[in-house]
């Protein structure tokens, strides 16, 4: 296991030094998001702040596994080439995750938001359901986009290989 990742990161570093520079900085700016958001939420001093950086973190962490499932399936449809069942099931995962994702969304706005804002102006209710629901709102509309095209490439791929067994 451990040659096959060495193997696929060298082949990456030689073959796409500029993606996976980018990559490494998209990486990196995300980790600091998320630990900033971790480091502000703990040092709130208001319950508004508190619930404000939660809100970030979770927009953050859903942008940055949303993001991580569209590379795994680029990497299996577009450069490994390979029909697996694994490409199926991603879309059957990213489905899920988005209804699970609405489901803490709104858990969080409910009974943390609401109740802990009590107080509060509703626009600042508002804003922080606008973070919860706009942040990876798009992510997820992208992808939605690009479903029929994945599917596409996916059943050629299949195809290709059928034929050549």
């Amino acid at each position: 296991m451990y040659k096959r990742i060495s193997n696929f990161l060298r082949n990456c570093c030689t073959k796409n030094p500029i993606s996976v520079i980018c990559l490494l900085f998209m990486a990196i700016l995300m980790g600091c998001m998320i630990n900033g958001d971790i480091y502000r939420m703990n040092n709130a001093e208001t319950p508004y702040d508190y619930w404000q950086n939660l809100c970030y973190l979770t927009d953050n962490l859903a942008r940055t596994y949303f993001f991580l499932l569209y590379l795994l399936l680029a990497y299996l449809i577009y450069i490994n080439k390979q029909y697996t069942r694994w490409c199926v099931w991603l879309y059957y995962i990213m489905a899920a995750s988005c209804l699970v994702y609405c489901a803490i969304a709104g858990y969080m706005l409910d009974y943390g938001v609401s109740n802990s804002l009590a107080g509060e102006s509703p626009k600042n209710v508002l804003k922080l359901a606008g973070t919860l629901y706009q942040g990876p709102f798009f992510c997820m509309i992208i992808f939605y986009f690009f479903v029929p095209k994945f599917l596409k490439d996916t059943m050629k791929l299949k195809e290709e290989q059928d034929l050549t067994i």
